[in-house]
């Protein structure tokens, strides 16, 4: 894998370096190195802005056709806000609000969005983010809780919802399967 990396820059490419380089080294190396592994490979792309766009797509990522023959998902990730508390008359961000967009997917179909949000020090949080899909934003833990959540015969607060997913594996389970369940209902009746 280093050998690939340290490829020099192709010569005679004319600014198109890193097209050139995905195209005739990286990628060809790289998923004949991969082939009949279990292994998953993500690369992150700068967007650049195009100047002077009236029509079509305002952004574009640098790379070439490469990036758009070999990859299997293109996910754009924009950042829609942050996640604050006040402490002691203090604002501080401890998170971020993430929509993520698959505009290109042969795994699955493109064009399906993904709303979630990023502690600082923690990661993904998965668990708000199935209880905003499912329950919706209104009764959200960054913002307004004014909705109880129903579930399976009961009623609770979020923060006792979430402790109850806590105390048992079976019981996030049960939420995951209900998120997959909606989103495959979803997919069904839309279907032509």
């Amino acid at each position: 894998m280093d050998d690939i990396l340290s490829d020099k820059k192709p010569a005679g490419s004319y600014g198109a370096e890193k097209a050139k380089f995905f195209s005739s080294s990286f990628f060809s190396h790289v998923c004949g190195a991969m082939e009949n592994k279990d292994s998953t490979l993500i690369c992150i792309s700068q967007v650049r802005e195009k100047i002077g766009v009236i029509f079509g797509e305002k952004y574009y990522r640098t790379g070439g056709k490469a990036l758009d023959f070999y990859t299997h998902q293109v996910c754009w990730l924009a950042h829609t806000g942050k996640l604050e508390k006040t402490f002691r008359g203090q604002k501080r961000a401890y998170g971020v609000s993430i929509r993520a967009l698959f505009k290109r997917s042969k795994v699955s179909k493109p064009f399906r969005y993904a709303e979630f949000s990023i502690l600082f020090d923690y990661g993904l949080d998965d668990v708000n983010s199935m209880i905003d899909y499912l329950y919706g934003t209104k009764n959200n833990l960054y913002g307004p809780k004014d909705k109880e959540i129903e579930w399976e015969g009961q009623t609770y607060k979020r923060a006792d919802f979430i402790a109850m997913l806590d105390e048992s594996k079976e019981n996030y389970i049960k939420l995951q399967l209900a998120v997959e369940k909606d989103w495959l209902e979803i997919e069904e009746a839309i279907s032509p």
